[in-house]
């Protein structure tokens, strides 16, 4: 599920969500403040609130990881797959645009670029208070370290995050520790990954402030990795047990055994144990609901905040059990009614594409194309820059309906349509001008460019093998280039330049190009 999906189903959930809990949250506490001290609603609201704030930090942190990397990605696939350039002035490139990262995110404790073959190309130390460009001799191999492989496996657009880990160099842990969380993404291009993006992120301001919050309530702040270690404990000699030998007892199955064995069932927010009320929030949980398109096998980890009983007063539980209660029923109708509507807007954008696409290829229909040849001209205006249109059309396609059958020309037109969707960019539109004529619009191109893109195109189609029965179809196509002049602000003028050069294609003998400028 995309970001913009996901953002979808939370501003459904949360128009629902929220008023209920404003409201019937409210009453409880009219109701409930009769039983309930001012002590005791200050310490529950307080532990929380610092967990909810804490998730709150932790959300941000991975948000701000995820667009970092995504942003790292594109910049290492624009540098590495620049032509007319050396690999040393592309890696030039990519190292300096590092550094200046790493520079202004002092956070990063690392920033690398990995190869295939899992050696460090370029790696920037961020400690100290100021980066550092590792030098060659100093790069270490990482093809065995699980988060390379993991990465180098996922597909392009995907995210890896680690689990809170110490940080590891040369095969051994740095001491002191440093807690660090690595994100990485894999560079693909040219149709294969070239290697990885990583940046590990410094943890230890975020456990140093954890561990400085409620420690004069009473409330005994913790933060566990999945096996039940503590990454903050309930004293120093009890954390990173499964690093230190010595400390390999120290968890919180040895602790509280029963609390952990229903921590370890589920996710529970709140567990009542005879020690005292465990309020628990799950990392991992949190990292599925608001971030997309991310692999990790080993985030799990849970913060928190226990209250022993001798903190606590009568009446305390209930109130707890009562609240939790509460929660989880107007979740429920909350996250009912957010699939009724989700499934109303599936329906409507349903009948919008009906109303936008060409239904035998799938590409922009007429209007569709109309309406984005407007709004391109209007924002090249705008924006003073360049826009060229590439009109083209199946040479002699009548004799393959002759010959073949027009199911034959409909398998012909939808092989255009993949090819041509292939070698144009995102912010492209292809569309099914009428019959076997196409118009692909191109932003921010200038006639030349254009002109090289429809000499791809006319090529790749030559070489095109539609399948149909016992034979294989082949055609070629005419292409007209045109672009929007600097007077020019009506689309009709532009697409009759760009038809004229069409036509002058088609006299010319076919399966050719011709721009505006050769007309």
């Amino acid at each position: 599920m995309d970001r913009s999906k996901i953002w979808l189903w939370t501003k459904i959930f949360l128009q629902v969500f929220i008023p209920m809990i404003l409201i019937i949250g409210g009453l409880s506490v009219v109701i409930l403040q009769k039983n309930l001290t001012t002590y005791r609603n200050e310490i529950i609201s307080e532990a929380n609130g610092m967990l909810n704030l804490e998730l709150e930090v932790f959300d941000n942190i991975i948000a701000n990881n995820t667009e970092d990397i995504r942003f790292l990605r594109l910049l290492a696939i624009k540098e590495l797959s620049a032509k007319k350039q050396s690999t040393t002035e592309k890696m030039k490139h990519l190292q300096t645009d590092f550094y200046s990262f790493a520079k202004a995110h002092p956070n990063y404790d690392q920033i690398r670029y990995i190869n295939d073959s899992g050696d460090e190309i370029i790696r920037i130390n961020n400690r100290h208070g100021a980066p550092l460009l590792v030098s060659t001799k100093m790069l270490q191999n990482k093809k065995h370290r699980p988060y390379f492989h993991q990465t180098m496996q996922l597909p392009s657009h995907h995210i890896y995050i680690s689990s809170l880990e110490a940080n590891v160099e040369f095969d051994k842990i740095d001491i002191p520790i440093i807690p660090v969380m690595r994100v990485a993404a894999p560079v693909n291009f040219n149709n294969q990954t070239q290697g990885i993006v990583v940046i590990n992120y410094n943890m230890a301001p975020l456990i140093k402030r954890i561990k400085s919050i409620l420690v004069d309530k009473h409330i005994q702040t913790m933060l566990i990795n999945r096996r039940g270690y503590f990454i903050i404990g309930p004293h120093a000699s009890s954390e990173w047990g499964h690093i230190f030998k010595e400390r390999k007892d120290q968890t919180l199955a040895k602790l509280y055994p029963k609390t952990w064995k229903q921590m370890a069932k589920q996710s529970n927010r709140k567990i009542i144990s005879k020690n005292g009320i465990f309020l628990v929030r799950d990392l991992s949980v949190s990292i599925e609901k608001h971030i997309s398109n991310v692999f990790s096998k080993g985030i799990n980890l849970k913060l928190i905040s226990f209250i022993p009983n001798k903190t606590l007063q009568p009446g305390a539980n209930y109130y707890f059990a009562i609240i939790l209660i509460t929660f989880i029923l107007i979740a429920l109708v909350s996250f009912l009614w957010t699939i009724f509507r989700l499934k109303k807007l599936q329906y409507d954008d349903q009948m919008e594409k009906m109303a936008t696409l060409d239904p035998l290829t799938q590409t922009a229909n007429r209007n569709k194309l109309y309406k984005n040849i407007k709004n391109e001209i209007d924002r090249a205006k705008r924006l003073d820059q360049p826009l060229s249109l590439i009109m083209l059309d199946i040479d002699l396609f009548k004799q393959v309906n002759d010959r073949f059958g027009h199911i034959a020309g409909d398998k012909a037109l939808k092989a255009l349509s993949r090819s041509c969707e292939k070698l144009i960019r995102n912010i492209d539109t292809l569309g099914r001008f009428g019959g076997e004529e196409f118009i692909i619009v191109l932003p921010g191109t200038e006639l030349s460019e254009a002109i090289v893109l429809a000499e791809r195109i006319c090529t790749e189609t030559a070489k095109l093998k539609v399948p149909y029965q016992n034979e294989s179809i082949s055609f070629t196509i005419s292409l007209g280039v045109a672009t929007l002049h600097e007077d020019e602000t009506m689309l009709e003028s532009l697409l009759k330049r760009v038809d004229e050069a069409l036509y002058a294609a088609k006299n010319r003998g076919r399966n050719r190009v011709v721009g505006e400028d050769q007309v």
